[in-house]
């Protein structure tokens, strides 16, 4: 089977699955699509006394090379950002590439000293 056909069905059922669970937002510049980033939202367990809430898990952030550096990245995440806050998220959290961890710091994100991964695949 072609590998294109392969990746656009598994994209279908991923997409389908993740999407009660997401929120998606989508960037237009100069009439035609650019860019996208989404937030996963999750629960967290309650605990007494405390009602649950709920974070996030910022993901996807993509821009078009031409469309780079003209504050669409920043725009997107801002969009994700304004989301959270609106919907009393505690928390965003994401995994940056190194070209895009200035753009985070440049929206108040800061490193996570906090938290801690467990690879388990190589």
């Amino acid at each position: 089977m072609d590998p294109t056909t392969d990746f656009s069905t598994a994209f279908r059922h991923w997409f389908h699955e993740e999407q009660p669970t997401r929120a998606w937002w989508i960037a237009e510049h100069g009439g035609r699509t650019c860019g996208m980033v989404n937030v996963k939202l999750f629960e967290r367990m309650p605990s007494p006394g405390k009602p649950a809430r709920r974070w996030g898990y910022l993901a996807n952030l993509f821009v078009e090379p031409e469309a780079r550096g003209q504050g669409v990245g920043a725009s997107l995440v801002q969009a994700a950002i304004d989301f959270a806050q609106h919907h009393d998220l505690v928390r965003l959290v994401l995994a940056p590439s190194e070209l895009s961890v200035p753009l985070y710091r440049r929206l108040g994100f800061r490193s996570a000293n906090e938290l801690m991964v467990l690879p388990l695949q190589k």
